[in-house]
């Protein structure tokens, strides 16, 4: 597949910076970080036109406290270099759902970055994070909005919801091909915040565990084909 068809995901933590406050506005959709263009999922053969991967916004950073795991992975996700995702690459049966390498140490501020380079279509895409209780394979066959259906987990939904212990409720915008979505996870007071474009929307929650048995990792689920 192109490099347009897949994600690339900053997996670098560091202690937040203050970020401007999201504007406010009647219309749910978000707009693209830039004006870029980005490759289509096919192209006609006679088109000469090529178009070059976006790479706006994207940190050049070499330093990686965590990666994707691919040893956990869902069979139907792709990951190159442990920081790019490619889920359903041909065709989706169910939901994929695959965690980082390592857990979000107590006590301190994380903060990571996705962007997504495909549009994103079908029940959910969500971002965000949940305990090792987690089983990544119980939906493989089932199309669901994985992360926050239990008291495990807590997402971001590209709907604009976001989710916990089965709760949906209004959060902030929608979102699709061209956006970063930052993740702040302040394991310290046990809040949950999250940046579209690097604006902050609000925070989500502010109820997680912070004992140091609970082991809380990055997480990202998908039910829709060649999302990345």
């Amino acid at each position: 597949m192109s490099h347009g068809q897949r994600t690339a995901c900053s997996a670098t933590d560091w202690l937040m910076a203050a970020a401007g406050p999201s504007g406010s506005s009647s219309e749910n959709r978000s707009v693209p970080f830039c004006n870029c263009e980005y490759p289509a999922v096919t192209r006609s053969r006679h088109t000469a036109k090529k178009v070059e991967r976006c790479r706006c916004g994207e940190d050049t950073s070499t330093r990686l406290d965590w990666v994707w795991d691919g040893e956990e992975a869902h069979p139907d996700t792709r990951i190159t270099n442990g920081t790019e995702l490619v889920f359903h690459p041909v065709y989706s049966q169910g939901t994929a759902v695959i965690r980082g390498t390592q857990p979000l140490q107590q006590g301190r501020h994380h903060y990571w970055e996705i962007k997504v380079l495909s549009t994103l279509a079908g029940t959910d895409i969500m971002l965000g994070i949940g305990t090792d209780k987690i089983d990544l394979l119980a939906h493989r066959f089932k199309f669901a909005s994985v992360l926050g259906q239990d008291d495990q987990s807590w997402g971001y939904s590209y709907r604009g919801l976001t989710q916990h212990n089965g709760q949906l409720r209004y959060y902030g915008k929608k979102f699709s091909q061209g956006r970063i979505i930052g993740i702040y996870v302040d394991m310290f007071r046990g809040v949950l915040e999250f940046y579209l474009n690097r604006r902050s929307q609000g925070r989500a929650y502010a109820n997680l565990p912070r004992d140091a048995a609970v082991r809380v990792y990055p997480m990202v689920c998908s039910t829709s084909a060649k999302s990345s």
